[in-house]
């Protein structure tokens, strides 16, 4: 059962943007419940992923959000890290690369990976970028080689 988390609005984190002075930025997502959080807000009528595990629609969301920032501030880089709230040394340096030359990170996942990015980005400006809503029941299927999900909670 993934942690649900809700993208907040676009409006809200320019404002927190601009109340950091933030000027470049960087985007790390999580490719488990976060990305199966914005599949079921996006509305669940495409993948959640492919087979090999790419998170098609936390890809999705960052690739918005990002162009909707490309009108004031410089995004540096993005990425989407599988499971941002499990600590090891390699999604340290992920982490640590992505956000080189960023002077803020928005982070587009639950609370736990927002915590893992803070411990290993202790200076800069990190911005939590969703929202905890709750749990969710999902159930997986697989078609044409990508993930879809169905909410169980609605049934």
């Amino acid at each position: 059962m993934p942690v649900y988390s809700e993208p907040l609005p676009k409006d809200y984190l320019c404002k927190k943007l601009a109340e950091n002075n933030s000027a470049k930025i960087c985007i790390i997502g999580c490719g488990v419940c976060a990305n199966i959080s914005c599949s079921l807000y996006q509305g669940v009528n495409q993948p959640v992923m492919s087979i090999f595990f790419k998170p098609l629609a936390m890809n999705k969301e960052m690739d918005h959000l990002s162009n909707i920032l490309q009108n004031e501030y410089h995004v540096t880089d993005s990425t989407v890290i599988m499971g941002l709230c499990k600590y090891t040394k390699k999604k340290e340096k992920s982490i640590q690369e992505v956000s080189n030359g960023a002077d803020t990170v928005i982070v587009m996942s639950c609370p736990a990976g927002l915590k893992t990015v803070e411990a290993v980005l202790p200076d800069k400006k990190i911005i939590h970028g969703m929202k905890l809503k709750g749990f969710k029941s999902v159930e997986f299927k697989l078609k044409n080689s990508k993930w879809y999900l169905t909410d169980k909670s609605k049934k």
